[in-house]
């Protein structure tokens, strides 16, 4: 995130670069501190709506491929522990616990 941009702002710049979808809107939904004690990173949690496909712009040695997979899958890939990294279980789960008030 530069010094001029908001969470939400960077988080649709990023959406766009790393996926190759842009967002119409976003919102704040959180914040994850991955490593306490040994940084003070924050990652800012966000969630965007209005999805359009766009184009990917990743860093000349970037790779990253998007696979699509409804919300009730993702869970079930946690729990089958596929996915296994703190920041997308984080997400997952704070979204999980916000859907009926997040979700429209």
């Amino acid at each position: 995130m530069n010094s001029r941009e908001d969470p939400s702002s960077c988080g649709r710049r990023e959406l766009t670069e790393e996926t190759g979808y842009e967002a119409r809107d976003s919102q704040r939904v959180g914040v994850v501190i991955p490593a306490p004690g040994m940084s003070d990173e924050h990652i800012y949690i966000c969630k965007a709506d209005g999805l359009v496909r766009s184009e990917q712009c990743l860093d000349h040695d970037g790779i990253i491929q998007v696979h699509a997979v409804p919300f009730s899958r993702a869970m079930a890939m946690i729990r089958e522990g596929t996915i296994i990294d703190s920041k997308s279980l984080r997400v997952l789960l704070l979204l999980n616990d916000r859907k009926t008030s997040v979700f429209t």
